[in-house]
């Protein structure tokens, strides 16, 4: 009897944000409106964030939104769903499977204001897949987020490479000596009296 009372009391210690991971999303998100919190392990903006988090959960403990957060270090899948590639970041999931990007600043009344109500003043970024993707290694991301500097700094050298060489050939084309036609002068045939 006692055990889970002390169960209950330690969820309540823990807080209202609810952990969601790839093998939960779907059978915990779907049909309910969900206020998603996307993080990363080490990330200090999370850290700071993860407070404020709290609150906005104890606040909304009352509604019909459900508070929750996912960490994208172990569930990468989920964040590459969103095309989630900064953190934190925040998404509102509503029950009708509309996906609502959160852009205003990081304070507990424009998060609030946006849970309760303010997401319908934007359009949806897209419906909630079928779907998630599956999660990847970490050596695939990182590859991933560095090709486009690699392919950009590939293009500009090479680049640089053909006018670098289409403007020496034009410098030694320049710079050679003009060939100058040596030409005969005309034999007179007329001869000279002296």
């Amino acid at each position: 009897m006692l055990l889970p009372l002390l169960l209950l009391l330690s969820a309540a210690v823990e807080g209202r944000v609810i952990e969601l991971t790839r093998s939960n999303w779907y059978a915990r998100t779907q049909g309910h409106t969900w206020y998603v919190m996307f993080y990363q392990q080490g990330c200090k903006h999370c850290q700071r964030m993860k407070p404020m988090w709290e609150a906005v959960a104890d606040s909304l403990a009352t509604s019909p939104v459900k508070v929750g957060k996912i960490d994208c270090s172990a569930h990468n899948g989920v964040a590459r769903t969103f095309g989630i590639d900064k953190f934190p970041y925040v998404l509102l999931f509503d029950a009708d499977g509309a996906v609502y990007e959160y852009t205003g600043k990081r304070g507990l009344p424009p998060l609030l204001s946006f849970a309760q109500g303010g997401f319908h003043q934007q359009e949806p970024m897209m419906q909630t897949p079928a779907e998630l993707l599956d999660d990847v290694s970490e050596w695939y991301l990182l590859a991933l987020v560095l090709w486009k500097p690699i392919a950009l700094s590939l293009g500009v050298a090479s680049g640089l490479a053909l006018c670098l060489k289409g403007g020496a050939l034009l410098l030694l084309r320049l710079l050679q000596p003009k060939q100058v036609a040596k030409t005969k002068k005309p034999e007179s045939s007329e001869t000279k009296m002296d």
